[in-house]
C-alpha cells in the first residue's frame, strides 16, 4: 500500500510546529492534568521518551508526536501522543497504521498505560479499538481537576 504519511524519528526541531498547532481537545487535557504549555509538554515528553516518533505529513509537517517513556516498574511505560488537526487530513491512513505504529513503541514493553481526559470520546473510542482496557475513572485529577479515566494495555 501506498502511504501519504511518513512515521519517523521525532526531532526537537518538531515540537514548534506541533505546540502552535496542537488540537484543542489534546490542549485542555494537557492543561487540564498537568498545567504546563504546549510548547512545554511536548519538550519534556520528546526529553524523558524512549524512541520518541512523529508523524509527518507528505509535505513534511509535523502532525502528531509520541512515544512510551519508561516507568521505574520494569518493562512497563507510560504511552502518550499529542498531535494537530492537520491529523484529520489522513483519518483513514492514521486509522489503518495506528496499530502497527503501537506495536512499534510498545515493543520493549509488557505493560503500557497512562490517563485520558474523559471528556474526550474521540480518543477513548480509539483507545478501545486499539485495545487498551479503562480500569478506573478518576474524578478532580491533575492541575485543573479534570476527570480522567486510566488505561492500560498488556502487550
Amino acid at each position: 500500500m501506498d502511504y501519504k504519511l511518513n512515521v519517523r524519528e521525532a526531532t526537537p526541531e518538531d515540537i514548534p510546529y506541533l505546540a502552535e498547532n496542537i488540537r484543542d481537545a489534546d490542549r485542555r487535557e494537557l492543561e487540564g492534568v498537568s498545567g504546563l504549555s504546549p510548547q512545554e509538554a511536548f519538550r519534556i515528553s520528546y526529553e524523558i521518551t524512549k524512541d520518541p516518533f512523529t508523524v509527518a505529513s507528505p509535505e513534511g509537517n509535523p502532525l502528531l508526536m509520541g512515544g512510551v517513556v519508561p516507568s521505574s516498574e520494569d518493562r512497563q511505560g507510560v504511552v502518550w501522543m499529542m498531535g494537530t488537526d492537520g491529523i484529520r487530513d489522513y483519518t483513514m491512513e492514521f486509522l489503518r497504521r495506528s496499530k502497527d505504529v503501537l506495536s512499534m513503541v510498545s515493543k520493549d514493553y509488557d505493560l503500557i498505560y497512562n490517563i485520558v481526559d474523559k471528556r474526550n470520546t474521540l480518543h477513548t473510542t480509539w483507545m478501545c479499538w486499539l485495545g487498551f482496557k479503562f480500569i478506573r475513572d478518576i474524578p478532580k485529577y491533575g492541575a485543573g481537576n479534570i476527570n480522567v479515566l486510566e488505561f492500560a494495555r498488556i502487550i
